[in-house]
């Protein structure tokens, strides 16, 4: 679940009232997940996250 955070956090564009404090939560708790956890679980969320990058601009194109 947590791929998921890494996912749509890039892609949002224009965000209003809500959402945008959504998104600041969403990016503070990346923030603290990053430090407290190990390389292996960086490294995933990571590469999940290059991956539905790729997804997402074969689909743009």
């Amino acid at each position: 679940m947590n791929e998921i955070v890494y996912q749509t956090e890039s892609f949002d564009g224009n965000l209003k009232g809500d959402q945008k404090r959504e998104k600041i939560k969403v990016e503070s708790s990346k923030f603290y997940r990053k430090k407290l956890s190990n390389y292996n679980s960086k490294y995933q969320a990571f590469s999940s996250f290059q991956f539905f990058k790729i997804m997402v601009l074969k689909n743009l194109l």
